[in-house]
């Protein structure tokens, strides 16, 4: 019996068999079908490529990670200082970080601003020592931190000094107004405006420390 024969391509209209251009389009055609069939092919080896490397899996442990840094950034301690709080040892830090960042940065780097915030009881003044400990911190976020802009320096520079500025020598020059409540200073001290003695200011963060309890031990495997 014999065989029946293929049925031929489909010709384009206004194209005969025979025809140069006839051939040309048959061959583009053939071309397209294939690339058509290696597209999906493609696609499905693509498909199958992502299912060995165990997508689903992989994605959760992503958002489990994710949740877990989100945790961890929420149990984070604050980068603030509660004074209330301080452990002897975290207080000890607290007092050495803002004694030399006063003498060596502020001091240096803002003179006229340092000997307006400064005079021998200035740590004395618990609202003080707050202002200047929040200006540090500010100021160590502003030029350390890896994410630092220009815009964080400009904005310590016109917000963050003059205000914390103002505050403080308002809150120094109580100890030289007559009756002021607190007053440290004679109100005839010329020479108010300048900086602690060493000994006095170790002597009162000794008395500091020591009226703070210990930090508890590390449990082990913390370490």
């Amino acid at each position: 019996m014999a065989s029946t024969p293929s049925s031929p391509e489909k010709m384009p209209p206004g194209v005969r068999p025979g025809d140069g251009h006839f051939v040309v389009i048959m061959e583009q055609t053939k071309i397209k079908k294939r690339l058509e069939t290696l597209e999906r092919q493609g696609l499905n080896d693509r498909l199958a490529l992502l299912e060995s490397q165990n997508l689903a899996q992989n994605i959760y442990r992503l958002a489990k990670s994710i949740e877990a840094d989100a945790k961890a950034k929420l149990n984070a301690p604050s980068p603030c200082w509660d004074w209330t709080s301080m452990t002897e040892e975290e207080a000890g830090e607290a007092w050495a970080k803002l004694l030399r960042w006063r003498r060596e940065v502020l001091k240096v780097r803002w003179p006229s601003r340092f000997w307006d915030m400064t005079t021998p009881c200035w740590y004395l003044h618990p609202e003080v020592v707050e202002e200047l400990s929040a200006l540090y911190l500010v100021w160590d976020f502003t030029f350390n931190d890896s994410t630092s802009t220009v815009y964080r320096e400009i904005e310590f520079l016109e917000r963050w000094l003059p205000g914390t500025h103002a505050r403080v020598k308002g809150a120094l020059a109580k100890c030289y107004k007559d009756g002021a409540a607190g007053r440290h200073q004679p109100a005839d001290d010329t020479e108010h405006w300048r900086d602690h003695d060493d000994e006095a200011v170790g002597l009162f963060i000794q008395a500091d420390l020591d009226a703070r309890p210990s930090a508890p031990p590390a449990e082990e495997g913390t370490e």
